[in-house]
């Protein structure tokens, strides 16, 4: 009898025990879920954000359009100091190549100011995520006694561009040769007459050693810019990382970003004594506003 009341009380301690390992169980994994989600959240608005600086004031949006005024400019003055030389238009030859040389030396200002854009687009992300990782600390973001959750650290950004965007540059179809010349190239979308994202664009003979440069960019339509969002990782193209392991690095970016990819991690342990630790990795792709610039 005495066995028979012992082998019970076993088995019904066996079976709370299992119970509450199961329970615990359960509420360990529902907890770590929703911090995981929420972290990816924040990772989220942490993307739109950056990608939002990235085409701050319309910035990338105007140095497109100004790439375009520039080739033309290139363009219109070459017709003109041919012209010039083909007819009897010597008297205007001086003025022609100076107006042909001033176009170049334009061009090379303008090339130089949009490296600089470059560098203040990741030089600005890079302190902002600097300053959102020095602020974090070691703060947690959830602790239970055998569970313990620490905010989401940024560990990389890439920035580049999503595949499959065109720039926000329409082809004017202005200047008799221009078009021709880019349509036999490829340059120009037949369908949206948007030159095509992330181009490098040259020019016909003498000044094809001039590149333009044409960022992937959403164009402005009907007067309506496409908001910064956030978008499947999976299209997003990089070109070059300027931040990782938490600190910022040299890049070598040739074209205008239109988008950012930020990796972050968040550190877990489980245990009394934090025998069980791991990085959750989090992605998050963040795509900038539209331009405004050369908008119908």
């Amino acid at each position: 009898m005495r066995n028979s009341h012992g082998n019970m009380l076993g088995m019904v301690t066996l079976t709370m025990a299992v119970i509450i390992a199961l329970g615990i169980a359960g509420l360990t994994l529902h907890n770590l879920l929703f911090e995981r989600n929420r972290a990816q959240c924040q990772a989220d608005a942490l993307a739109v954000r950056f990608a939002s600086d990235i085409n701050e004031g319309d910035r990338v949006g105007q140095i497109n359009e100004l790439e375009a005024a520039s080739r033309e400019l290139i363009f219109a003055s070459r017709q003109q100091l041919k012209k010039c030389s083909d007819e009897d238009y010597d008297f205007l030859a001086p003025l022609c190549r100076q107006l042909m040389s001033e176009a170049r030396s334009g061009h090379v200002l303008l090339e130089r100011e949009r490296h600089n854009l470059i560098g203040v687009i990741e030089r600005n992300l890079q302190k902002s995520a600097l300053e959102s990782n020095n602020a974090i600390g070691e703060q947690r973001a959830f602790g239970i006694p055998w569970l313990r959750v620490r905010e989401p650290r940024i560990d990389r950004i890439e920035l580049g561009y999503i595949d499959n965007i065109e720039s926000s540059v329409k082809d004017t179809e202005a200047i008799d040769g221009l078009t021709e010349f880019d349509n036999a190239r490829g340059y120009v979308d037949d369908k949206s007459k948007l030159y095509k994202g992330n181009l490098t664009a040259s020019l016909p003979e003498v000044d094809a050693d001039l590149c333009f440069k044409f960022s992937s960019l959403p164009a402005c339509v009907d007067k309506t810019s496409c908001p910064a969002r956030n978008t499947n990782p999976g299209v997003f193209v990089s070109e070059g990382t300027i931040f990782d392991n938490g600190y910022p690095i040299l890049a070598n970016i040739d074209q205008a970003p239109a988008a950012v990819q930020i990796l972050c991690s968040m550190h877990t342990s489980l245990g009394v004594r934090d025998k069980m630790e791991s990085d959750v990795a989090l992605v998050s792709t963040g795509v900038t506003n539209g331009a405004l610039a050369g908008g119908e």
